[in-house]
């Protein structure tokens, strides 16, 4: 009984570590992409104010990646490359 508490015990942090190891970058061009897509739907753009207001969502995300990744050229490049990428449906 021991070995099996210590077995699952094993895999359970070991689970732990490698979902923590997921990249930040990874999250956050699906967030670029699901922020991008938002903005060019027009299901959800029905009154000015609403697009509006996904709009200034996008572009102040962008913004943060901005200052997020700024010292980061790779990652800037992959987010601009984002903007090709994103499969919206």
């Amino acid at each position: 009984m021991i070995k099996l508490t210590t077995i699952f015990g094993v895999f359970f942090i070991a689970s732990l570590v490698l979902t923590s190891c997921g990249s930040e970058l990874e999250s956050d061009l699906k967030k670029f992409c699901e922020l991008q897509c938002n903005s060019q739907n027009p299901e959800l753009k029905k009154t000015f104010e609403e697009g509006k207001a996904v709009g200034l969502k996008f572009h102040a995300f962008i913004d943060e990646m901005g200052v997020k990744y700024a010292d980061d050229h790779d990652a800037r490049m992959q987010l601009n490359n984002a903007s090709k990428n994103c499969d919206c449906k």
